[in-house]
């Protein structure tokens, strides 16, 4: 069997086993073999925050307008951001205290639709090349975050300007709406974890100790906030395997009544 087909038939094996059938099963193999470039492969093209945000506010304008006149599948429309852009302050926030490399994020400008079926989530996908060119794909249904969350994110080039395109399920934005005022709660916690660190790390390397050997003392986040932590996480995890729980069961009746491919 020839490499293709291998990577093909995993595919295919991993949409399986998410629940996925028929038509989005085999729409999953097809753009995951279309778009073999992974969203966490790529870096925004301007890695200087200031002007890489000054762009995406240039930007948004013509991103909206082309969102708008696109000819979306099922008649559904792309929202994008409310604000327009991320907000500087956000920004700021992500790349300062990032737990990876520092990078400029590749969501600045961003935009979802939204749609109230699996197959229509993936023939909604399959169109999007023809509004944007799409740098890189990951089918996060088939492989979801670690939360739960599933989704499938595109990021397009807008003239040069990479983008964010999430293209969900209506329960999962429902859902979502509501999660994120768990992430904002999680998302404090973890920046404060990850700048105390960071100070530690800069204190030590200032009196030039071995950070091997080095000893941080107490824990960053006191008991009750780690416990809160280690909780949302969990609880979010819940929500999210329960609303794709319910994904599944609304496919399949659909299937059943013939409303569905």
């Amino acid at each position: 069997m020839s490499r293709r087909k291998l990577v093909e038939s995993a595919a295919e094996q991993e949409a399986r086993e998410a629940g996925l059938t028929g038509h989005c099963a085999a729409l999953s193999v097809a753009l995951r073999a279309q778009h073999i470039i992974d969203t966490g492969q790529v870096e925004q093209p301007e890695q200087d925050l200031i002007r890489a945000y000054t762009q995406a506010r240039q930007l948004a304008g013509p991103f909206e307008e082309r969102l708008r006149l696109a000819k979306w599948p099922g008649g559904v429309q792309a929202q994008a951001r409310p604000n327009k852009v991320k907000s500087l302050e956000r920004l700021v926030e992500k790349y300062l205290y990032a737990r990876t490399a520092l990078v400029v994020p590749v969501d600045i400008l961003g935009a979802k639709v939204v749609v109230d079926s699996l197959w229509g989530m993936y023939d909604v996908a399959a169109y999007v090349q023809r509004v944007f060119p799409v740098v890189a794909y990951r089918d996060r249904v088939v492989r979801p975050q670690s939360s739960g969350y599933r989704d499938l994110q595109f990021v397009l080039d807008v003239n040069g300007h990479y983008t964010e395109l999430k293209v969900m399920h209506a329960m999962i934005d429902e859902l979502d709406g509501f999660e994120h005022r768990l992430y904002e709660i999680r998302r404090g916690l973890q920046a404060k974890e990850s700048e105390q660190q960071a100070n530690m790390v800069i204190e030590t390397e200032e009196v030039d100790l071995n950070l091997e050997d080095a000893d941080f003392g107490d824990p960053v986040l006191t008991p009750i906030e780690q416990l809160v932590l280690d909780t949302l996480d969990a609880t979010s995890a819940d929500l999210f395997n329960q609303a794709w729980k319910m994904i599944l069961a609304a496919e399949a009746l659909q299937r059943q009544e013939g409303g569905s491919p």
